[in-house]
């Protein structure tokens, strides 16, 4: 009885062994192989039209890095609330050093171009 406990024993040593052993060899490999692909511009086809066209944009106007701020509100942006939230967001990200404030574009800090019978009228929107 006790040769089979022992031996029991020992296989049992030698089972989780190797799934340790295979476990490092496993996370040894993940390590040196495994990355992360933050562009999603990597997963896009490259000749689709609308990437096609984004792509000269940001060649054209040196649009790098770009961040969008999506806001939701169920009954639509254009209230006081939302309008406000948009103001504030804009103002603080102007504020930040890695920013310029001329690089944070909102309904805030955009201009409303409107044609008129004698030309273009620029106002803030």
């Amino acid at each position: 009885m006790k040769k089979l406990d022992t031996r029991i024993r020992i296989g049992a040593i030698v089972i989780i062994g190797a799934v340790l052993l295979g476990t490092a060899f496993s996370l040894k490999s993940i390590r040196q192989n495994a990355r992360m692909e933050t562009n999603l511009d990597e997963y896009m086809p490259k000749d689709h039209p609308a990437f096609v066209y984004s792509d000269l944009a940001e060649e054209w106007f040196n649009i790098r890095d770009g961040v969008l701020i999506a806001i939701e509100n169920k009954n639509g942006i254009y209230n006081q609330q939302t309008l406000q939230k948009i103001k504030d967001i804009t103002k603080k990200l102007q504020d930040m050093p890695a920013f310029e404030s001329n690089d944070v574009i909102s309904l805030y800090a955009a201009d409303n171009i409107t044609g008129e019978e004698f030309g273009m009228e620029v106002r803030s929107f």
